[in-house]
């Protein structure tokens, strides 16, 4: 199977880059460098490579994962 990269997200990825770089490449563990960079990251794509939305409406759901454990699930 083929990959094709829409061109609309390769363009904002692109942007991305020129603006930041490639994210960085951390070792496997590194949790605390590895949420830095992710929250960077986000924070672009969320905040400034795409428009603000209008209206959206936001539901909460509880999912109970096989360990017991109950997971906030947000659509």
């Amino acid at each position: 199977m083929t990959f094709t990269l829409d061109a609309r997200v390769a363009a904002v990825l692109a942007a991305a880059f020129e603006r930041s770089g490639p994210p960085p490449v951390l070792p496997a563990g590194d949790v605390a460098s590895r949420r830095v960079a992710l929250d960077a990251m986000l924070g672009y794509f969320n905040n400034e490579a795409q428009p603000v939305a209008g209206k959206v409406d936001i539901s909460d759901h509880r999912v109970l994962t096989p360990d017991g454990a109950t997971l906030l699930a947000r659509w």
